[in-house]
C-alpha cells in the first residue's frame, strides 16, 4: 500500500491494479461488509482488524493481497501443481511484475550456495565449488594455479585450470580481480559490466570486429590503466579495430589515432578539432594540455572535506580509436 491515502477502490493496493480491483470488486464488496469497514475510505483510515483482512484474507474464503501473490508465484515457478483456475490464466504474466513483493532469503539447506549436497561434497585441492565463487578473482586465481594433480587426474585436470587461468588472466588484467563469482550482476557498475562485457569477447578470441567501448576507464583504478590498454591493444594486435570514447589521458597517448570533437561540451561542441596520430595532435584545447602548454595545478592547500561544494571546469570530449595498423595508414 504504498499510498494510504488512496481507497481500495481507487487502486491503494497495488498488486491489484493489473488484475483488479474490477475482477475482485464483488468479493472486496462482500469481505468489507462482513467486517464492517468502507473500501471508499483511505486506507490509512481503516481499522487495523480491516487492514489485516485485506493483506492475509479472513476465515470465509476471501484470499487476501498476501496469499493471492504467493500464490502467483508458486504458478509462475510451477511450484504449484493444482491446475490454474481463472484468475491465475494469464501465463503471459512476466516474473518481474511480481519481484518488487518479493525478497531474498538463504536456502536453509543449501545456505545460498544453489548447489545439492552431493556437488558440495566434491572438494579439489581442499576447497569446493562454494567456496571458489566465494573468493575474490584475484585470490581465486591464486587458488587455481596452485592445483596439483595425480598421474591420473592431470590430462584432464591440467587442461581445465589452464583454461580457468586464461580467463581469470583477462578478468584481473581488465582491474576486476575484487570482484566475486558470485556477485549478483545489478550489484556491478557501469564500468564493470561494461569490462565483464569485453572479457567475454575476448575469451571468444574473434577477429575482423569493431569494438566500441564508451569510456571503459570509469571506476578504473590509475594503478590498472595500463592493464587496461594492454588488454585492449591485444584486441587490436588480434586484427579488430577498437573505437574507445575516453578523457583519460593515458589512454589517448596510447591510441593509433585520435579524433578529438570539441572544444566544449554539449551544445559548444561537435565540431572537429584534429584528426590524427596522438604525438601531432594540435589546434584544440585537448592538444594544448597533451603538450603540457595548459596544466592543471595542483592546489596547494586542499580544502578540508565538507567545507563548500566542489564545481566543474571547462569540459571536453575525446574519442580515441584504435585501428590494425595497414600500410595504407596516414
Amino acid at each position: 500500500m504504498p499510498d494510504e491515502r488512496k481507497s481500495v477502490l481507487d487502486g491503494a493496493i497495488r498488486p491489484w491494479h493489473r488484475h483488479g480491483p474490477r475482477l475482485l470488486r464483488e468479493a472486496l464488496f462482500e469481505v468489507a461488509q462482513r467486517h464492517g469497514f468502507s473500501l471508499e475510505v483511505p486506507v490509512g483510515e481503516l481499522s487495523a482488524a480491516a487492514r489485516e483482512v485485506l493483506l492475509l484474507g479472513d476465515e470465509d474464503g476471501f484470499p487476501g493481497v498476501v496469499p493471492y501473490l504467493r500464490r502467483r508465484v508458486e504458478n509462475l515457478l510451477r511450484l504449484d501443481p493444482t491446475p490454474a483456475d481463472e484468475e491465475n490464466q494469464d501465463g503471459g504474466e512476466a516474473f518481474e511484475d511480481l519481484r518488487p513483493y518479493l525478497s531474498e532469503e538463504a536456502c536453509r539447506a543449501c545456505r545460498g550456495t544453489r548447489l545439492r549436497a552431493e556437488s558440495l561434497a566434491v572438494r579439489v585441492g581442499g576447497h569446493t565449488v562454494a567456496d571458489i565463487v566465494r573468493l575474490p578473482l584475484g585470490r581465486a586465481r591464486e587458488v587455481a594455479a596452485a592445483l596439483r594433480f595425480g598421474e591420473r587426474e592431470r590430462p584432464v585436470g591440467d587442461r581445465l585450470v589452464g583454461e580457468i587461468l586464461a580467463r581469470l588472466d583477462v578478468l584481473v588484467s581488465l582491474g576486476l580481480g575484487y570482484l566475486t563469482l558470485d556477485r549478483a550482476t545489478t550489484t556491478l557498475s557501469g564500468g564493470e559490466a561494461h569490462r565483464l562485457r569485453l572479457a567475454t569477447q575476448i575469451g571468444a578470441r574473434m577477429q575482423g570486429l569493431v569494438y566500441v567501448l564508451d569510456e571503459p576507464s570509469v571506476g578504473l583504478h590509475q594503478r590498472d590503466n595500463a592493464r587496461l590498454i594492454e588488454t585492449l591493444s591485444s584486441i587490436r594486435d588480434a586484427g579488430n579495430t577498437v573505437v574507445v570514447v575516453e578523457h583519460d589521458e593515458e589512454t589517448i597517448r596510447a591510441a593509433d589515432w585520435v579524433i578529438d570533437l570539441g572544444e566544449g561540451a554539449g551544445v559548444h561542441g561537435g565540431r572537429l578539432m584534429y584528426s590524427g596520430p596522438p604525438a601531432l595532435i594540435d589546434g584544440s584545447l585537448t592538444g594544448r594540455y597533451l603538450r603540457g602548454e595548459l596544466k592543471v595545478p595542483v592546489p596547494l592547500a586542499r580544502r578540508p572535506p565538507g567545507a563548500g561544494s566542489a564545481s566543474w571546469g571547462h569540459g571536453r570530449t575525446t574519442s580515441t580509436t584504435w585501428t590494425p595498423p595497414s600500410p595504407s595508414a596516414p
